[in-house]
This record gives structure tokens, sequence and C-alpha cells, in this order.
């Protein structure tokens, strides 16, 4: 019987893992991590984890109006930080001043409405130091 070796197949997909934007692993100077894209919108976030400021591109298909963004706490708690801001276009770089959110991991809740008034909700983990 042939036995498998699960940790090489998982120590691949970590590596793989850490390529952001066509940077491979050693090149990239700063943590990010990019979404494929989930119906029509490809999300990068970086740094993360972050200490302050946390940087957001947004990359459509189709034309963005507005992003709502919430920060929800490991037990599912909403934190008092939330942006609505007004986007126009298909690709949006947005820069969050976070530094009033306390240290810890958090479930940021983004979402997007299109121009045609659909709205899509997009979860990721990001970890304030």
């Amino acid at each position: 019987m042939l036995k498998t070796r699960p940790y090489l197949f998982i120590a691949f997909i970590s590596w793989s893992a850490l390529a952001c934007n066509g940077v491979s692993a050693h090149e990239l100077t700063e943590p990010c991590i990019t979404s494929p894209i989930d119906n029509d919108v490809q999300i990068t976030l970086y740094p993360n984890p972050f200490k302050a400021n946390l940087q957001l591109d947004l990359v459509s298909k189709n034309t963005l109006t507005s992003v709502e963004i919430k920060f929800l706490n490991l037990i599912g708690k909403e934190m008092d930080v939330k942006f609505n801001l007004q986007v126009d276009g298909m690709n949006n770089h947005l820069e969050l001043d976070l530094k009033q959110l306390p240290a810890g991991v958090y479930f940021m809740e983004i979402t997007t409405r299109q121009l045609n008034g659909s709205f899509t909700k997009y979860t990721r983990k990001v970890t304030k130091l």
C-alpha cells in the first residue's frame, strides 16, 4: 500500500499561497491577501497584519458605486469602526485609517454595490498589531 505524505502537499499549498499579485513569496516585502475573482470583484488587502492603516484594492468587472466596510471580532460582535465609501469605477484603491481599532483578529465584512443596484458581501480575516 502506498503511503502518502500530506505534509508535503500542505507545504506546497502554503508556499504557493504566499505569492501575491504575481510576485513570488521571497520577493514580497509586505504580506497581503488577494482573493480570486469572486462574483466579478478581486480584493487585495495589505499589509496584513497591520498597525494603523490597511490598504484595500478592489478590481471589478463591473462599475462599483459604493463600498461598506465593517469589522467584527472573533465572537461576531460588530466593532464601532465602519466605513461607507462612495467609489466610482472598476479599479478602486482605498486606505483605511484604523488607529482607533484595538489590537486583535477581526473579520472584515466588505459589501460592494454595483451600478445596476446589485450588491455582494465578502468576508476577509485581518489582524491588527
